[in-house]
């Protein structure tokens, strides 16, 4: 009896893809040869120069730019193969240069040209080249190498990841640089991370989002039209287009290579780790004095954070055997301890750390600091040894041939075939079928997962992947990600498929409209072999997270016992049945939500419960609005508020706040509609008559909400003193919030990370620059 999984009976064929077989066949042959890769593998020593200097916005002059050869050589070094020079704070982290970068881009050329010019000021020394150069407003990161190398270094790609100003601006983050010397692929990473010393968590948070954010693409596929990809040889566009997205790479929710997919991974910069709070001022000047760099070094934040395995998990990081590098009086070898200044308890705050796949391939030779006095820290340097890989190609040959002999062998003129299992389906009552698979209940911006077991029964490798339906292109739908894609199993071998569910903002509307249901069907293709078709669903915990002003305000009870509406649309509607429903839609009239359980609300009850519980507890709190929360804190307030039950007094103050903002961002309709926002250029003279027709254009709902808002905000201002904000921080949080849904964004990748430029052209720039204006008249008006 033919098995209901099968998209065809015994009688009819399955079309054969032979593209797409040799496209696996391929894939499996490289990770054989991966395997193996010691076998024709040979090694070279090269040595690679880390420094990181804060130079505290100060560029050195051209007569004193010699001080630098000092940190860049010294004698008991050789000159480096690699020079990989990170700076901090080249400009000074105002407002202006956070939000518009506008000198970075000078200061970071004029200090290329003054490296360049040190590195190649000797006669007789090789000559080196800049191969890489990335900057992020106040972080710029320079990678050199000796011009005898050149020809071996490829794949040269840069990112930057800002964290600072709600986890995005530039004024901290991480500048990156990754590269593929010979056969091995190096990462430099140059960062500046959270101050003060009690923000230790800030600081291990950072170091977290430089590493999940950092991305480098692979510009492969966006090359010339036409050229095929690597490794696709002679596959149709449709082939190309699908295996793009996963060759070479595991497909992720974020596609690309990571920091972490190097062989060498160089973390440098000004990290900003202090002393532990428990050691006094004067003690640590005390030990200092006294050269008692042990006992500075048990209290070490970072020492202490590695040590519990908070952050740089498998980085190294040589014995400190200096002093510590910050805080200086510039132009000075004395620490800062003027009585007019403010005292500051002496920190490690520059260093460098290293990862390597295999710890044996890399070792540091020297750790030291220089005595230029120009800036209030001192540079760092390190002198490395990393082992490099060169594959031999005949080598290589033999063995792929020998993996080729091998595949042959097993491969036969059989059908394979394979059985597909979700674990622990069979069990549930009713049993689920072995084609199902359930997310349960799926909460939004919670990562859900499931796995299918699939597993080769035949005696010859089995090649399997998923395809797209019939006339769609994508193989499942947004709010869907499989990991693995594709593979190749030999017989009785299986693999471990996980898909994973995430609503995200997008797909959370889309449910409150009625547009998607947590539902797909899913084609698993065996290639020379047949099609199983796999059910997919889920059920959505309704979240305030994505609807609507309207919908929310005329709810009284907890959002989660709202039903959804009935789907109006799916990816799965044939294309002439979307046809009809959409003429047939277009001639009634959409009724605006019904009120459920008493007449509407002047603001959603879920603005009020998160701003009352700030109001309560979190008006004094420090570097409120700006630190962030944490994130199943996070989850557990944003369920608190659908599920209508109270909110935890536990949940710090951070994740109450950052959870307000996360609310105001998604909401379906923006607080200040796109029609309302300054068509010209608002000034002391027109602030008044502009701001008062504002208010009284915006909807009766709107005007709640704002007024709500910014009188909250009023109100945080009182105990700036304490939580440590001010207008423009404020103004920008509305503008980030407010405005969001406008298409007025601050960006995205390099641009937001920069510090809240706007994708878009000069008149949009304009028109956010006037409302962050308005919003500080607000703030700090009564005109309510």
């Amino acid at each position: 009896m033919a098995s209901p999984l099968l998209s065809t009976d015994d009688e009819q064929d399955v079309e054969f893809d032979p593209a797409a077989v040799s496209i696996i066949r391929q894939h499996w042959i490289d990770k054989q040869l991966k395997k193996r890769e010691l076998e024709f593998t040979e090694y070279r020593t090269a040595t690679v120069f880390c420094g990181t200097y804060n130079v505290n916005a100060k560029l050195i002059a051209d007569e004193d730019v010699w001080q630098l050869e000092s940190w860049l050589f010294s004698e008991t070094e050789k000159p480096a193969d690699i020079f990989a020079v990170g700076f901090q704070e080249i400009v000074d982290l105002n407002a202006v240069n956070v939000a518009m970068d506008g000198k970075s881009l000078q200061r970071a050329q004029a200090w290329q040209e003054k490296l360049s010019a040190v590195l190649n000021n000797t006669k007789g020394r090789d000559r080196y080249v800049l191969v890489g150069e990335k900057h992020l407003v106040g972080i710029l990161i320079l990678v050199f190498a000796k011009e005898m190398h050149l020809r071996n270094i490829r794949e040269v790609y840069g990112a930057t990841v800002g964290v600072g100003l709600m986890g995005m601006a530039g004024n901290k983050g991480g500048a990156s640089i990754r590269l593929k010397f010979y056969d091995s692929y190096l990462c430099f990473v140059c960062a500046h991370l959270a101050a003060h010393r009690e923000n230790v968590e800030g600081r291990n948070s950072d170091f977290a989002n430089i590493l999940q954010k950092t991305v480098f693409i692979d510009k492969a596929f966006s090359g010339e039209p036409g050229a095929p990809a690597p490794g696709l040889g002679d596959a149709s566009e449709e082939m190309r287009k699908y295996f793009s997205e996963v060759l070479e790479v595991e497909p992720t929710l974020q596609t690309g290579v990571s920091i972490l997919d190097h062989d060498v991974v160089f973390f440098i910069g000004d990290l900003n780790y202090r002393f532990d709070e428990s050691v006094d001022t004067e003690e640590c000047f005390a030990k200092i004095e006294a050269q008692d760099l042990e006992f500075l070094r048990r209290y070490d934040q970072l020492n202490m954070e590695r040590n519990q395995g908070r952050v740089f998990v498998g980085f190294q990081e040589p014995v400190l055997r200096f002093p510590p590098t910050y805080k200086y009086q510039p132009g000075t070898p004395l620490y800062e301890r003027r009585p007019e200044k403010k005292l500051r308890c002496p920190a490690w705050c520059d260093r460098i750390l290293w990862r390597a796949k295999d710890p044996s391939q890399a070792r540091c030779l020297t750790y030291r600091r220089a005595e230029l006095c120009f800036s209030d820290h001192k540079p760092v340097a390190a002198q490395l040894q990393a082992k490099v890989r060169m594959v031999v190609k005949e080598k290589r040959q033999e063995v792929a041939a020998e993996i080729h002999r091998l595949l042959d062998k097993l491969e036969n003129d059989q059908h394979p075939k394979v059985q597909i299992e979700v674990p622990g389906a069979a069990a549930l009552v009713p049993p689920q079928p072995p084609n199902t698979i359930d997310f349960g209940l799926v909460r939004y911006g919670v990562e859900v997962r499931q796995t299918l077991v699939v597993t080769n029964v035949s005696s010859v490798a089995a090649q399997f992947r998923f395809v797209p339906k019939l006339e769609e292109e994508t193989i499942c739908k947004h709010w869907l990600s499989i990991k693995p894609r594709f593979g190749m199993l030999l017989p009785n071998e299986a693999a471990h498929i996980t898909f994973t569910a995430l609503i995200d903002l997008k797909t959370a509307q889309a449910l409150n409209a009625g547009q998607d249901l947590l539902d797909d069907i899913l084609i698993l293709r065996l290639e020379n072999g047949q099609d199983f078709f796999l059910s997919v669903n889920g059920t959505y915990a309704r979240s305030a997270f994505g609807m609507s002003l309207e919908e929310l305000t005329n709810c009284h009870v907890p959002v989660r016992s709202l039903p959804l509406p009935a789907a109006k649309w799916s990816p799965s509607t044939s294309a002439a049945a979307t046809a009809a429903a959409s003429s047939s839609n277009s001639k009634q009239a959409i009724a605006p939500p019904t009120s459920v359980g008493g007449p509407a609300l002047s603001i959603p009850k879920e603005l009020w419960r998160l701003v009352d519980a700030l109001y309560r507890r979190g008006l004094t709190e420090k570097d409120l609005f700006i630190l962030p929360g944490a994130p199943g804190e996070m989850q557990a307030v944003r369920e608190a508020l659908d599920a209508g039950a109270e909110i935890d007094e536990k949940a710090s103050v951070h994740s109450l706040a950052e959870v307000l903002l996360a609310f105001l961002a998604s909401l379906a309709t923006p607080v200040v509609p796109g029609r309302l926002l300054p068509t010209i250029e608002i000034d002391a003279q027109n602030l008044r008559p502009w701001t008062r027709r504002f208010l009284e254009q915006l909807p009766p709902l709107n005007y709640n909400v704002f007024v709500y808002l910014i009188s909250f905000f009023r109100e945080v201002l009182k105990y700036h003193e304490s939580n440590r904000l001010n207008t423009d921080k404020l103004a920008t949080i509305c503008c980030k919030t407010l405005v969001a849904g406008n298409g007025l964004s601050w960006g995205s990748g390099e641009d937001a990370a920069a510090g809240g430029v706007l994708d878009k052209g000069g008149g949009e720039d304009q028109r956010l620059e006037s409302m962050h204006f308005v919003f500080q008249h607000f703030l700090t008006t009564s005109v309510f």
